[in-house]
Parts: structure tokens; C-alpha cells; sequence
């Protein structure tokens, strides 16, 4: 990784081309593999988790893609500002591990995931309201069933709001960058997760300690397929507290959750 680094700020207008290839190779790669996966491979065996059924709209997945790749190319030109910050010592990015204990990177990782949860729903909120919807949000939404390669599929404006959030983080809290790789890819599997079509965790999981806090596939949806509620990304806890947990969301997760 240093070595990219190194010829990234040495050559930094190469930076927003290598980022959106990179981000695209990571779609392509999750989206291509959950999708084969679940709709073709595994298909028969998983009929009764399959949430929503019926036929995708025409030229479907060609416009997941092309709205995904819009999206990507406006990630990486808003965070051409972030690496050059970066590459001028600007941020609070550190490369030797042994900078800080190794108990901060959990805590590094939970500040990450707390602030992108709850920036995520703040943003979501706001893109539902009528202005915001009909001129941006619409776009994610043009997929009722939505498959993995809708994951991305923004308008290039929201594109770029997903990745806005990154800047406090990387401006103020301490980060190597293997840590920042590594949430960002789990991050984009779960976005992938979220739009699968398919709930594959188990029954028990919603009152589990464990598991009666996050979202699943079921909880992203019925986002989709009604267009209110779930607007939560990671925790359903923000729904519950506000109220927009979609009263459907345990009776349709336990439908789709049995195994027989």
C-alpha cells in the first residue's frame, strides 16, 4: 500500500482515477459474486428467504450499474480534496501500528461506524422529503426489488453525500489506513447485504442480544418496496427511536427468515 500511496501524491491528479477504479473493482466484485450466489446458484435452495418476488424492470441492472458508476466518479472527485489534505500532512492518518495501542483501532472502528450510522440516517431522513426525493433520492429508488448491484445506484449528488461523512473522521480522530480499507469494504458489503432480495439470517436473530439491534436484508426492503420507514443503515435502533421502524419490518423477517 505505500508504494500506491507514495506514487498517489506524487502524481495526485491520478488519485480520483485510481479511487474509482478501486471503488468499482470492489463493486463489481461483491455485487457480481452475491448475485450469481443468490439468484441463480443458490436460488431453489433459498425460494422461501427470497423477500420480494416478480420480474425486474427493463434493462435493470444495466441502469444499477450505470447509476453506481456515476456515483463512484463523484465519490472520488469529492475525496481528491481529502488525499491532498492527506498528502500534505493534514490529517490525523498514521502508517506505523505501533503509533498507538492497538486497543484504539476497536475504538477507531466504532467511532467510524457510529458516526457514518448516524450520519447515514440524518442524510436519509432528508432525502425523503419531497424536494430532495424527486430530484435526487428517486434515483435509489427506481429499483422496487432491488438486487445487489443496486447497492450504489445513486444519483451522482447523493454519490457524493455518501462519502462527505469520511472527512471528520479522517480530519480529527487518529486512523491507520488499513483500518479505513477495511471498514469501508465491510461498509460496502453491507450496503450490498442490504439489497440481496434474499434474508439469510437466522429465525431467532431478531430477539437475539446479538442480533436485536442491526438491520437485515428484510429491514432495507421494505424500504425499497414501500418507499417510507428503514431508513436506518446499520443499527435499526435509530428507526425505533424515532419512529419510522416500518410496523411490517418483524412479522415480514420472521416470513422470510424460516428455513422450512
Amino acid at each position: 500500500m505505500d508504494h500506491v500511496i507514495q506514487f498517489l501524491i506524487e502524481h495526485i491528479t491520478w488519485f480520483p482515477v485510481i479511487l474509482f477504479l478501486f471503488l468499482s473493482l470492489r463493486y463489481f466484485l461483491i455485487s457480481s459474486i452475491m448475485y450469481v450466489s443468490l439468484w441463480f446458484v443458490f436460488s431453489k435452495a433459498l425460494k422461501k428467504r427470497r423477500i420480494q418476488e416478480g420480474a425486474l424492470l427493463k434493462n435493470q441492472i444495466w441502469n444499477e450499474i450505470r447509476h453506481s458508476l456515476e456515483s463512484f466518479a463523484a465519490m472520488s472527485v469529492i475525496c481528491t480534496p481529502l488525499f491532498y489534505l492527506y498528502a500534505h500532512g493534514k490529517t490525523t492518518i498514521y502508517h506505523n501500528w505501533v503509533d498507538y495501542p492497538l486497543w484504539w483501532i476497536p475504538i477507531n472502528i466504532l467511532i467510524f461506524f457510529f458516526w457514518h450510522d448516524w450520519t447515514f440516517y440524518i442524510h436519509h431522513r432528508w432525502l425523503h422529503t419531497p424536494w430532495a426525493y424527486k430530484h435526487i433520492h428517486y434515483v435509489h429508488h427506481i429499483s422496487r426489488i432491488p438486487t445487489p448491484f443496486a447497492s450504489h445506484a445513486f444519483h451522482w449528488v447523493e454519490g457524493a453525500m455518501q462519502i462527505v461523512f469520511i472527512y471528520p473522521v479522517v480530519m480529527w480522530v487518529p486512523m491507520h489506513p488499513w483500518t479505513f480499507v477495511g471498514f469501508m469494504a465491510l461498509s460496502a458489503f453491507f450496503a450490498s447485504w442490504g439489497h440481496f432480495n434474499y434474508e439469510l439470517m437466522p429465525l431467532g436473530t431478531w430477539h437475539a442480544w446479538w442480533g436485536s439491534w442491526v438491520t437485515t436484508s428484510t429491514h432495507h426492503n421494505l424500504h425499497h418496496k414501500y418507499n417510507n420507514g428503514n431508513f436506518s443503515l446499520y443499527l435499526r435502533s435509530w428507526d425505533r427511536v424515532n419512529g419510522t421502524l416500518h410496523p411490517q419490518t418483524e412479522e415480514r423477517y420472521a416470513q422470510y427468515s424460516k428455513k422450512d
